[in-house]
């Protein structure tokens, strides 16, 4: 006589199961085949198990917080994007932080923009860039992974702190020292790019004797102004010229203003 088998999970139960990390529920969802349920209503039960919301604990968020809804198939497609992107990166981005970006309804694609990021402050960028974000924002090399992957600062926050720690950083890197968060953000807003804004702190620190009064009609022009130069002020960068033509007049080849035809109009200019 052939040997007596109780019942069992239909194979695409069984591989639904061991896909979603959930092997343990197959005696559960064994039991309910005995009680007569099809595999319809048992994936229907599924998703109030409290093993299915530790492990998707993402879907239960969402619908809390209203979000657009999400299946187990497009969590683990998530999850497989931004576990590949960190391996490639060699970042140890962790399940919590996903989960925490899909409950924080934070698309793939910025999922992966916020990884990118992330990888080229800490692998890509220069040494100038990873100490001006921790000094401007206090993040620390490594603790940049987690800022990034941090869904309450949205992505144009980061990206714009992000900019504007390069441009300080150029200011470092051209040999003009350090320049405060809102000036760093000025210039962002004039569009300056990182190699403008190497170029203009270049200018002003072999312009520098030019920012310093020489007689008592002039007055310093602060490091504000300067970098207002370097947003395209053409009334300051009129006045510079002008200094310039009178001490050449004066000592004969001193000054040694690099303004020329361009100036330091590298920004946008104001009206």
């Amino acid at each position: 006589m052939p040997a007596i088998t109780g019942p069992t999970v239909s194979p695409i139960l069984d591989r639904t199961l061991a896909r979603y990390g959930l092997a343990t529920l197959l005696s559960w969802a064994t039991e309910a085949i005995v009680l007569g349920w099809s595999d319809d209503q048992i994936l229907l039960e599924l998703y109030e198990r409290p093993e299915f919301n530790a492990r998707f604990p993402a879907i239960k968020a969402r619908e809390a917080a209203g979000y657009p809804p999400i299946n187990p198939e497009e969590y683990l497609q998530y999850e497989d994007m931004m576990m590949g992107l960190s391996t490639m990166w060699g970042m140890g981005i962790t399940k919590t932080q996903i989960d925490n970006m899909i409950s924080n309804n934070v698309s793939p694609k910025e999922g992966e923009e916020r990884v990118n990021l992330a990888a080229a402050a800490v692998f890509e960028d220069d040494s100038e860039t990873r100490s001006e974000i921790q000094r401007m924002y206090g993040v620390g090399v490594g603790d940049l992974i987690n800022y990034w992957m941090d869904p309450k600062r949205t992505m144009g926050v980061l990206q714009q702190q992000y900019r504007s720690a390069q441009i300080a950083g150029t200011s470092l890197r051209a040999g003009y020292g350090q320049i405060s968060e809102q000036q760093a953000q000025r210039l962002l807003q004039t569009g300056m790019s990182r190699e403008q804004s190497l170029t203009g702190f270049s200018q002003l620190v072999a312009n520098e004797e030019l920012f310093k009064s020489s007689i008592e009609t002039e007055a310093d022009i602060t490091r504000d102004q300067q970098v207002e130069l370097l947003a395209g002020d053409t009334t300051l960068n009129k006045e510079l010229e002008s200094r310039a033509s009178r001490r050449l007049a004066e000592y004969q080849g001193g000054g040694g203003f690099a303004a020329g035809q361009t100036g330091f109009a590298v920004g946008s200019a104001k009206d």
